[in-house]
């Protein structure tokens, strides 16, 4: 949704962004992340914003998708 403007489940191009979300759970704490949300079928997505920077390791039960990485 990020980069196609477009929501992937129900294709709408009514997209919002909320980027003053900080982490507020200890999954992603202290860490600047936004969310884009569907404003048709409300689907949102979430992004740490700088993952380039962001220590993985810390994040609180976080595992690869991909077990090779």
């Amino acid at each position: 949704m990020r980069k196609s403007k477009q929501c992937p489940k129900c294709d709408s191009t009514r997209i919002g962004v909320y980027g003053k979300l900080y982490g507020c759970n200890s999954h992603v704490t202290n860490q600047p992340v936004e969310s884009w949300i569907c404003a048709d079928c409300g689907y949102y997505e979430t992004y740490v914003k700088s993952p380039n920077t962001t220590r993985l390791d810390m994040l609180l039960d976080f595992r690869w998708a991909n077990q090779g990485r």
